[in-house]
């Protein structure tokens, strides 16, 4: 479950309390809580309110089905959802209020999503995306709420740049998920171009998220590790974001990071090389990455399960020699593209599958080794009564009753013997 927890706009930096997605927390900056005003004139409110309706999740309350608060849509949108409506933010109310006209959806390639709304005859553009590439098409800064002819409009100087980079790295090397908000105001049309939109943007500030790893999933890692499995990380997150969680899901520190674009100038001899060493992990990579990486280990001699939950991991999956589709948030082309579905998207299910196909198949051989070292001494003196004309011993009843007792029942026992 996707929950805020900071927020950096107008130069300040905001602590949200809550959990999970019921909309309840206050904002504190350092251990003072903010009242409404002061919310709407840090831009707080400004900024949940470009994160709220640039979003195509939404919250629902709890029923007696489900006793707790869950989202429809990207757990991500939810999760700013959920921030807005601490804020006080209504949402039916905005999007009465700011009707949407035009939406040009996220891509891995442009990292943004962007929304169009009507707002008193104009019309306002509101972008979210990762912070680096939504950076570079902004020119200033609105540090305050909604009205930019009280001088909160600001060009965005190369201090200002540097400082947004430092806090979204900082943020990040904390595992956090950080997302950058950016507006601007737009001309009243009937189609819109997405180019001249997301040009000359208004940067409002960033939002930090946490996606923590399940208690489990570590102790599942060493598992990985003891036995003889590797894991590759492959994500469009941001590298320092993705180290964080791999090293508090144990993965090896020290681990290298490496960005699309040093993939894409690496060669296949290289990357054959890079993945034989161990983990590693991709960022910022597309989905063509993604299925590269995968030749790449099976050319090495890899058998290669890959997992993934959208239309993009399609290609790795269907590529892969297992591939694993979360059954939970999965898009039904990942499910379509997997030999697998996993119903509750814990990547500790898959070990404790692995551990248990271990088993079935060591018990297996076990249990044919055993029916060949009793039997084959056991047919060795028949073949020599026939040939050698000796009566038989034993009669076929006999015989059988024989295996009864040293074949069928130590090779059950054999057959559900544990894991070792």
């Amino acid at each position: 479950q996707m929950c805020v927890t900071r927020i950096f706009a107008g130069g300040t930096l905001i602590d949200v309390t809550g959990s999970g997605y019921e909309p309840s927390g206050r904002f504190f900056i350092g251990n003072k809580p903010l009242d409404k005003d002061e919310i709407g004139s840090l831009g707080i409110e400004r900024l949940l309110t470009g994160a709220a309706l640039c979003n195509n999740a939404a919250l629902r309350p709890p029923s007696a089905a489900v006793p707790y608060w869950t989202v429809s849509g990207d757990p991500t949108e939810g999760a700013l959802i959920t921030a807005a409506q601490k804020a006080g933010i209504s949402i039916d109310a905005l999007k009465q209020t700011l009707p949407r006209i035009a939406q040009f959806p996220f891509e891995r390639i442009r990292k943004r999503m962007t929304t169009v709304h009507e707002d008193n005859g104009k019309a306002v553009a509101y972008v979210k995306g990762a912070p680096v590439e939504t950076l570079e098409f902004c020119t200033h800064i609105n540090s305050k709420g909604f009205n930019t002819s009280d001088g909160s409009l600001m060009k965005l100087t190369p201090e200002d740049r540097r400082s947004i980079l430092e806090e979204n790295d900082l943020m990040a090397s904390r595992g956090l998920r950080v997302l950058a908000i950016a507006a601007k105001s737009v001309p009243h049309a009937k189609s819109y171009n997405i180019g001249e939109t997301e040009q000359e943007l208004w940067f409002l500030g960033l939002v930090a998220m946490i996606d923590p790893p399940r208690p489990e999933v570590k102790e599942a890692v060493a598992a990985c590790s003891g036995a003889g499995i590797k894991i590759v990380v492959a994500t469009g997150d941001y590298g320092l974001t993705a180290k964080a969680v791999a090293e508090e899901i144990g993965l090896d520190h020290g681990i290298r990071i490496i960005t699309g674009e040093e993939l894409a100038g690496l060669g296949n001899a290289a990357l054959k090389e890079l993945l034989k060493n161990g983990s590693a992990i991709f960022a910022r990579v597309a989905p063509k990455d993604k299925l590269r990486v995968v030749a790449c280990l099976q050319e090495n001699g890899e058998v290669v399960a890959v997992t993934g939950d959208g239309v993009n991991d399609a290609p790795a999956l269907k590529k892969a020699d297992i591939g694993i589709a979360m059954g939970l948030r999965g898009s039904d082309v990942a499910k379509e593209s997997a030999e697998i579905i996993l119903a509750d998207d814990n990547f500790a299910s898959i070990v404790d599958a692995i551990k248990e196909g271990r088993a079935v198949y060591a018990n297996i051989k076990k249990f044919v080794t055993y029916i060949f070292a009793s039997n084959i001494p056991e047919i060795i003196p028949f073949i020599a009564f026939v040939i050698f004309k000796i009566p038989l011993p034993l009669t076929v009843m006999q015989i059988l009753a024989v295996d009864l007792g040293t074949d069928l029942f130590p090779a059950l026992a054999l057959g559900v013997e544990p894991p070792e």
